[in-house]
């Protein structure tokens, strides 16, 4: 028989009656925070279901559903003649472990470390979505972006929740997505966008001088007006800068 896993049971699971979706959630929230976390390691081979519903208190149903997303996910593989094994999710998995990642990194130095990776991503990412729009944007993008920027310089002045703030901010760049007409791109951001969702120090540090965020975005409309790639340099330089001053405030706060 396999040696139980170093994970407790499904804590919403534990009471009763989840309903199924929720259920599988929980489990394969559950498991991929043990991968995320080191409790599963690379290399690990989990006991056969049975073996493993009981441990984590779930019914098979709810564990094969949990464990056919993980598959998906590229954090457990299944062998002829190994069982399941868990895979290194830093060599097999996508960047919507970001989020969890950060959140389990406490180490003050390596969390800066990815947080400072991540806000590179971003500018290397923002660097391809100016390209993009260099080619020209419609109108109705043009004004599409400019209705979020003002939601965002009516949030400012009512005085809003940075967790508001980070929204408003987050539809504009929506918008500018859009605008650019590339899924690719937009599904590249939404790690990094839920990273800001889930942690509040960050959008702290982010957006404590908002009307400089504004002024940027209202930068940008001007130049969506006639796209300039020699202008581009200058704003990923402001970008970077901003950036900077938000990791140091940051750390300060840490």
């Amino acid at each position: 028989m396999d040696q139980p896993l170093p994970v407790t049971s499904v804590p919403a699971l534990r009471t009763a009656a989840a309903p199924a979706a929720s259920a599988v959630d929980a489990c394969f929230d559950h498991l991929r925070r043990a991968i995320v976390s080191g409790q599963l390691p690379p290399g690990q081979r989990l006991p056969p279901e049975r073996e493993l519903a009981q441990q984590l208190a779930v019914n098979r149903t709810t564990l094969r559903s949990a464990l056919t997303r993980l598959h998906a996910a590229g954090l457990i593989a299944s062998r002829q003649g190994s069982g399941t094994l868990v895979r290194d999710f830093r060599r097999a998995a996508g960047p919507e472990l970001l989020p969890e990642l950060l959140e389990l990194t406490t180490d003050p130095a390596e969390r800066r470390k990815l947080v400072d990776d991540l806000l590179l991503m971003r500018r290397q990412m923002a660097a391809a979505v100016l390209a993009r729009l260099v080619a020209g944007v419609t109108p109705r993008a043009r004004a599409t972006v400019a209705a979020a920027v003002d939601v965002l310089a009516r949030a400012i002045d009512a005085g809003a929740a940075v967790a508001d703030l980070a929204e408003a901010d987050l539809a504009v760049l929506a918008a500018l997505l859009d605008a650019t007409g590339s899924p690719a791109l937009a599904l590249c951001f939404n790690p990094v966008s839920e990273v800001l969702r889930r942690c509040p120090p960050l959008c702290a540090a982010l957006y404590a001088t908002p009307r400089a965020n504004l002024q940027a975005w209202l930068a940008l409309c001007d130049w969506l007006a006639a796209p300039d790639a020699a202008a581009i340099g200058l704003m990923l330089a402001a970008i970077d800068a901003g950036d900077a001053a938000a990791l140091d405030r940051l750390e300060a706060s840490a």
